[in-house]
Parts: structure tokens; C-alpha cells; sequence
């Protein structure tokens, strides 16, 4: 009976799970539709992070959307909300990754401004990955969804996020991509490079092409890292004019 009762109780909860991250998607607004949310996602990307493509460009692969008003952690008030899907190997969405802004597009005053909502029992972040554009023969991966955006705006191709070094680590892409470029973060702990340096093995092993780029500069006194969203805020599209690749 105690056993029962256990599993009923984590089923119950797995359902709220589900349904909350199913109702903050479908309530979501796709960033071509003018609302406070859009605006402020835009505002985000564009002025915060330097990140030039269109809204039907990030909205095309509808990987984010917007929220006008999201209850943070703290739960004393809401702010809009970049909301984006993180999707399986099947491409079924798992769970959201949420970031918290202000009207005027600045990261919210919150202590959690990015969290992923909680997965029901029976789901995993393992393998997956914010697909934010369908890639061909050519796919990039980055941590994060700013990272793979900047590198999209400076190179033009598809680039998935995948959200920390352990997701980037377990990837999973698809078997029509030859040629995959790995965007590594530069950390003080060098975190990022490993994790770039396993996919890259077990890719390889699979029989792709990989290329691994790290920025080159150094990191900054004080920062604990240096990533290619960095790079495009200081150099512009020029700092990833010298990546050369065969494809």
C-alpha cells in the first residue's frame, strides 16, 4: 500500500510537471507576434547580446517563443520570459529552458535568471538539445541558446544549444549530418574544452567530420570564462572570419 501511495503521488506530480511546461508553451507567443514579451526578447537578443537575426528567422524553427509575464522562483512577482524548447533526439519537447527579462530587454533583478523547468520522472535532458534551426549535411553546437545564435548571425548555418557541458557531452544529432562544428566555451576549468573534446571522440568514431573551435582571446581577469557570444559582442562577425573548415 505504501508503495502505491508512492507512485501515485510522483505520477500526480509528473503530470503537473507535464502540463505546466505544455501550458507555458502553448501560451507562449512566437517572436513574429508584437507583444511586451516579444519585445522584450528581441530587445534582449539584439541589444544585450548583439544577435542580428530577424524574428522570422528565430522564429522559423519555433525553438523559442515569448512570454508576457512568467512567475519567477521566488515567486513574488512576474517578468516576461525568453522560453525555449529543449527537445529529444525524436524532437518531442522535454522541458523549457526559461530566461528572465525586463520590458526594456535586460536580464530580470532575480537570483535564478535562467532555469530549465522541472521534468516529470519519466523525461530526461540527456541526448537533447534547443534545436534552433534544421540542419542539412552542416550542424554547430554550443552551450548556450545566446552562444549558438551568435554563432548563427556570424555564420550563417544552423547552430543547436545544448544548454551545459554535460548536454553537450551526451548529444545525440542526426544521421544527416557529415560535418559538425563544435563551438566550445573557453572556462578557467576548461569544462567546456573536455566536453567539446568527448562529443568530438564520439563523433568521429561515428564517422563524421568534426572541427572544435575555442575563442582565441583570453579570459578576462575576473570572468570565469569566455564564450563566441563574447566574441561577436567585442569583434563583431570578424572574430570568426578566420574559422576555416572543409564542407
Amino acid at each position: 500500500e505504501e508503495r502505491k501511495a508512492r507512485e501515485s503521488g510522483v505520477a500526480k506530480a509528473d503530470k503537473v510537471k507535464a502540463q505546466a511546461i505544455a501550458n507555458i508553451w502553448s501560451e507562449a507567443s512566437p517572436l513574429t507576434e508584437d507583444t511586451k514579451g516579444t519585445r522584450a526578447v528581441l530587445a534582449y537578443l539584439r541589444w544585450g547580446r548583439g544577435i542580428t537575426l530577424s524574428a522570422k528567422r528565430l522564429a522559423h524553427d519555433d525553438s523559442i517563443r515569448a512570454v508576457d509575464a512568467m512567475r519567477t522562483l521566488e515567486g513574488d512577482k512576474s517578468y516576461p520570459a525568453m522560453v525555449a524548447a529543449v527537445r529529444n533526439p525524436q524532437g518531442k519537447i522535454v522541458t523549457l529552458h526559461v530566461t528572465y527579462l525586463t520590458e526594456e530587454g535586460a536580464k530580470a533583478p532575480v537570483a535564478t535568471q535562467k532555469r530549465l523547468m522541472a521534468l516529470p520522472s519519466t523525461r530526461t535532458i540527456r541526448h537533447a538539445a534547443i534545436r534552433l534551426a534544421e540542419p542539412g549535411g552542416l550542424l554547430a553546437v554550443a552551450e548556450g541558446i545566446e552562444t549558438a545564435l551568435s554563432v548563427s548571425t556570424a555564420m550563417r548555418i544552423p547552430c543547436w544549444a545544448t544548454i551545459s557541458a554535460g548536454g553537450m557531452k551526451s548529444l545525440i544529432i542526426p544521421d544527416n549530418v557529415r560535418y559538425l562544428l563544435i563551438m566550445a566555451d573557453k572556462d578557467a576549468t576548461h569544462v567546456g574544452e573536455k566536453a567539446a573534446e568527448e562529443l568530438r571522440r564520439r563523433m568521429v568514431a561515428l564517422g563524421r567530420d568534426v572541427f572544435v573551435f575555442t575563442p582565441e582571446d583570453p579570459i578576462p581577469e575576473g570572468a570565469k570564462g569566455i564564450d563566441w557570444n563574447d566574441v561577436l559582442l567585442t569583434k563583431g562577425k570578424d572574430g570568426f572570419a578566420g574559422l576555416s573548415f572543409n564542407s
